[in-house]
């Protein structure tokens, strides 16, 4: 009768039957510090996560991506971001020309030129009199 006493009163302090004092003082320590991190946020366990809470974001943290241009889950991309750009880069090539893929040529572009080259003198000429058949 007295055993069960001793081991119903040991089972309600969290003790093990046979346990040293200290494992059972370490073992309580880890308990209380996995409880922490959540605690230290104000949670309690099962509850739902919102907000910034959910975006994985910290309190003061630098916003990324998406978040960065304003833009919410499952918005439609336009423009620069379709393209994969980012704002302050350079534009290069067709880009830079403003040109969309699959347009036709015009122009200086379709001759193979760039801004500010001219052919000395043939520019003058029509295109069939440059021929290097023509002698």
């Amino acid at each position: 009768m007295m055993v069960e006493e001793r081991e119903w009163g040991r089972e309600k302090r969290g003790e093990r039957r046979g346990e040293r004092e200290e494992c059972r003082e370490k073992r309580e320590e880890r308990r209380g510090e996995r409880e922490e991190g959540r605690e230290k946020r104000g949670e309690r366990r099962g509850e739902r996560k919102e907000g910034r809470e959910k975006r994985g974001e910290r309190r003061g943290g630098r916003k990324e991506g998406r978040e960065k241009r304003g833009e919410k889950r499952g918005e439609r991309e336009e423009g620069r971001e379709k393209r994969g750009e980012r704002r302050g880069e350079r534009k290069e090539g067709r880009e830079k020309r403003g040109e969309r893929r699959g347009e036709r040529k015009e122009g200086r572009e379709k001759r193979g030129e760039r801004r500010g080259e001219r052919e000395e003198g043939l520019h003058i000429l029509p295109r069939h009199a440059t021929s290097p058949y023509v002698s």
